[in-house]
C-alpha cells in the first residue's frame, strides 16, 4: 500500500465573498473611514480610508460612462504611486479584471502581453504611451496617464467631476470563477505568464497574510511590484482593516532605511537580494535608527540559512523570515509573528503550511510522492489557487488537482517547507546532482558580489557576477568559490558583467540574459 505523503495546513476558514470584492469593501470600509490607509513616502501624501474610497467611486463612475463591463479588462502600468489603490478598489466597485503591468519592460516583453490582454481602458505613466500605441496602434484604447501628455486624458481631471453619492458597486454572481486580477508569473525562464485571480481566491490569500503576517502590525512597507500578488493582496487588506501602506520610492539602501526611521515602519517586504543590501548598508553606516522594524518578509529568491543569519546578525533588533508563495497558488507557507522561533532555529526553512495549503512532493522524473526530507518537485492545491493562465491551456495540473509548481521542495517531520530553487536550477556535475543555488548563494557570501546567477546548456556550468571592484578578477572569485565548494559543485567559467537583467522581486531574467549574448554573438558555452 502507498503511503500518504500528503502534507496540509491548518482549517481554513473565511466569511464567502457573496457579492464580490467591490460590495464587500464598500460596506466594510465605513467602519474606519478615518485612520490613515496609505502615505506616499516620495511626496508625503496621506490618505485617509474615506478618501481613497471617495476617489475610487468617482474613477468608477468615469469608466462606467466609458462603457466599461465585467468582461473588459483594465491595465494599470505605471511607477509605486497613491493612485494605485484607487485604480485597484474602482476596478472592483464596476466588476472589470485589473491587470498590473510593469512600465519598464522593454518593447519586445510589453506588446505581447498587452495584445492578449486587449484592455478597454489604461492608466499609464506617460512614458507607456509610446509601448502602447507602438503595441495597439493609435485609437484602439482609452488611455488616462498620470503626468503631462497633450494628447491622452489626464487622470486628474476625473475628480473635478463631483462624487455620485447614489453610486453602487456591480454584484458578482460567481465570486469563485470571477476574474478580479490577471498578474503576472515572474518571467525568468521565458515571457511572463499571466495568472488569473477569482474575487474568492484572492479574499483568501488576504485572508491569511492579515490574520497570519499583519495582525499587530500598524505600518507596512513592501518593495514588490503590483505586476505581483503581494502588492494587491497588501492593498486589499488595507480595505479589510485599519493598516497604512507606506508607499516605497525606487530602492536606494540610504533612502529605505531613512523611510523605516522616519515613519516608524515597522514590517518590511523584501526580495532577498534587497534585504541584503540595506543589511550591508546598515552595518556600514548606522546612520539611521532601525529599532521600529520588527520584522523582515525575504521573498522572490528563497533566501539560505547563511543568507538570513548574516541579515539578522547586523539588524539584531529584527525577525528575518522566508516567505514562499507562487504567482498561481499565493502563500503557501511562511513564519508568522505568533512562531518566530523558527527564524532562529530553521532559517532555511520558509516556515510551516498556511491554512487550507495541501502539498505534496513528487519525484521529477516518476511524479511518485515521496516522504519526508527528500528533495522532488512540490505540488500544491487550496483555496487561493489561481483560475488558471488568462487565454492559455497550458496544463500545469495532476490527475489528483494538485499545481505543479515547478520548485524543488522538501519538507522534515515538523512540517516545516523548504525550498532550493527551480526544476531549471538543478545541476549535474561529476554524478553529483545540485542547485544553482549552491554556487550564487557562496558568490553573493563575497564583500565585493551585488549579483550573481549560473547559466547551463546542461553540459557547461557558467556563473555570471556583478562586482563593485574593478580590481575584482575572474581568477579571485573562483578561488572565494573553491575555499567553500566541493570541486563537483565547482562552475566551469566565471564570467563578470555589467549588470544583470531582473524581475521586479530581484529575480534575474535568464531568457533575457541568453537573449542579449546570442545577439551579441558572444560564445558562452
Amino acid at each position: 500500500m502507498q503511503k500518504n505523503f500528503i502534507k496540509e495546513g491548518p482549517q481554513f476558514v473565511m466569511d464567502f465573498p457573496e457579492a464580490g470584492l467591490g460590495m464587500r469593501y464598500f460596506n466594510r470600509m465605513d467602519s474606519f473611514k478615518d485612520k490613515i490607509n496609505q502615505v506616499d513616502s516620495t511626496t508625503g501624501l496621506t490618505e485617509t480610508t474615506n478618501r481613497v474610497k471617495i476617489r475610487a467611486i468617482q474613477v468608477a463612475s468615469e469608466l462606467l460612462k466609458c462603457g466599461v463591463t465585467e468582461n473588459d479588462v483594465i491595465l494599470l502600468s505605471c511607477r509605486p504611486r497613491s493612485d494605485e489603490a484607487v485604480i485597484i478598489l474602482a476596478t472592483l466597485f464596476v466588476g472589470a479584471q485589473l491587470a498590473p503591468l510593469d512600465p519598464d519592460l522593454d518593447y519586445e516583453e510589453y506588446a505581447p502581453l498587452l495584445k492578449k490582454l486587449s484592455p478597454r481602458v489604461i492608466f499609464c505613466d506617460p512614458r507607456v504611451v509610446v509601448n502602447v500605441e507602438r503595441s495597439m496602434g493609435e485609437g484602439h484604447n482609452i488611455i488616462y496617464t498620470f503626468g503631462n501628455d497633450g494628447h491622452k486624458r489626464k487622470f486628474p481631471h476625473i475628480f473635478k467631476t463631483p462624487v455620485d453619492t447614489k453610486f453602487v458597486p456591480a454584484t458578482i454572481k460567481n465570486p469563485k470563477t470571477k476574474t478580479a486580477f490577471i498578474t503576472l508569473t515572474e518571467g525568468v525562464v521565458h515571457l511572463p505568464k499571466l495568472v488569473m485571480l477569482s474575487h474568492y481566491g484572492a479574499l483568501a490569500r488576504a485572508t491569511m497574510m492579515n490574520y497570519l503576517i499583519f495582525n499587530k502590525s500598524q505600518r507596512v512597507i513592501s518593495y514588490f511590484p503590483l505586476v505581483g500578488t503581494s502588492q494587491i493582496i497588501l492593498t486589499l487588506i488595507t480595505f479589510e482593516r485599519p493598516l497604512v501602506k507606506v508607499i516605497p520610492r525606487a530602492f536606494v539602501e540610504r533612502d529605505v532605511c531613512r523611510i523605516i526611521h522616519d515613519m516608524k515602519i515597522e514590517f518590511a517586504i523584501l526580495g532577498t537580494s534587497n534585504a541584503v543590501k540595506i543589511a550591508r548598508y546598515h552595518s556600514k553606516e548606522q546612520d539611521y535608527n532601525l529599532s521600529c522594524l520588527k520584522q523582515i518578509l525575504v521573498g522572490g529568491i528563497p533566501a539560505s540559512a547563511r543568507t538570513i543569519a548574516y541579515i539578522m546578525s547586523v539588524m539584531r533588533n529584527v525577525i528575518v523570515a522566508n516567505i514562499y508563495g507562487v504567482a498561481e497558488c499565493g502563500f503557501i507557507a511562511g513564519v508568522t509573528p505568533e512562531d518566530t522561533t523558527l527564524a532562529y532555529e530553521k532559517p532555511a526553512s520558509c516556515g510551516k503550511l498556511f491554512p487550507g495549503s495541501v502539498v505534496k512532493i513528487v519525484d521529477w522524473n516518476s511524479n511518485e510522492p515521496l516522504g519526508p526530507d527528500t528533495w522532488g518537485e512540490l505540488c500544491y492545491k487550496g483555496p487561493d489557487l489561481a483560475i488558471g493562465y488568462f487565454q492559455d491551456n497550458v496544463e500545469t495540473f495532476t490527475y489528483d488537482g494538485f499545481f505543479k509548481t515547478g520548485d524543488v521542495a522538501q519538507y522534515d517531520e515538523q512540517g516545516c517547507l523548504y525550498i532550493q530553487g527551480r526544476l531549471d536550477d538543478v545541476l549535474a556535475k561529476d554524478e553529483t546532482v545540485f542547485s544553482a543555488v549552491d554556487i550564487e548563494d557562496i558568490c553573493m557570501m563575497h564583500s565585493k558580489v551585488n549579483d550573481a546567477v549560473v547559466l547551463t546548456n546542461g553540459t557547461i556550468i557558467v556563473l555570471y557576477c556583478v562586482v563593485d571592484d574593478p580590481k575584482l578578477t575572474t581568477k579571485d572569485l573562483f578561488g572565494h568559490l573553491q575555499e567553500i565548494l566541493p570541486a563537483s559543485k565547482l562552475p566551469h567559467k566565471v564570467i563578470i558583467v555589467n549588470e544583470l537583467p531582473k524581475t521586479k522581486n530581484g529575480k534575474i531574467k535568464k531568457y533575457i540574459l541568453q537573449r542579449s549574448n546570442t545577439k551579441k554573438s558572444i560564445q558562452i558555452f
